[in-house]
């Protein structure tokens, strides 16, 4: 018996995109920036925190963009990536 086969990514389209974007932003700011950020490549775990990842906090906006640490960051292998704005 082989691996179960896995699903191809669903890449959303441009209306879908928006509408979640909509929805979101109907149910709170917060909501709101979180799948905004995610739209630009961030995973939930870099943006909230999530398995030794620390999340964004306000110290990590900068006038350039946001720090985000990533994989890695929890055996001290930083990998901070800067997001430019």
């Amino acid at each position: 018996m082989g691996k179960p086969k896995k699903d191809k990514p669903k890449w959303l389209e441009p209306e879908e995109v928006e509408r979640i974007l909509a929805v979101a932003k109907e149910d709170s700011n917060e909501r709101y920036l979180m799948v905004l950020l995610m739209r630009y490549g961030l995973r939930c775990g870099e943006i909230v925190g999530w398995r030794g990842l620390p999340g964004i906090h306000k110290e990590d906006l900068r006038l350039k963009g946001i720090w985000v640490k990533g994989k890695g960051y929890a055996r001290g292998i930083v990998q901070d990536t800067l997001y430019p704005f």
